[in-house]
């Protein structure tokens, strides 16, 4: 296999990786152990293995890179309020550090 030359991708690998996030994706919320009912990955999780790679397989690539988005984004918004509410706790009434 030839490596693509630097800054130009092999778009097959990028839709294997996208694929294996997916599948890692499904195997459990990245910011928990809980599967929670707003993720549109919540029914999926409870399908059995190979009914969950059928049905990552049917996906086409922007559904694929939604997905991997969505979790994206879920996890910076959670990221920042969870830094937000210990900075909260950390700061006194008048202002100052704790």
């Amino acid at each position: 296999m030839e490596t693509p030359p630097l800054g130009k991708t092999n778009p097959g690998h990028d839709v294997d990786r996208l694929r294996e996030r997916l599948l890692i994706l499904v195997t459990g919320c990245p910011r928990s152990a809980a599967n929670p009912p707003t993720c549109p990955l919540y029914h999926i999780r409870e399908l059995e293995p190979s009914e969950v790679i059928d049905w990552i397989d049917q996906l086409d690539t922007n559904q694929k890179q939604f997905l991997a988005q969505y979790h994206d984004c879920c996890l910076a918004i959670h990221w920042q309020r969870d830094w937000m509410e210990q900075l909260a706790r950390a700061t006194r009434p008048d202002g100052t550090q704790a």
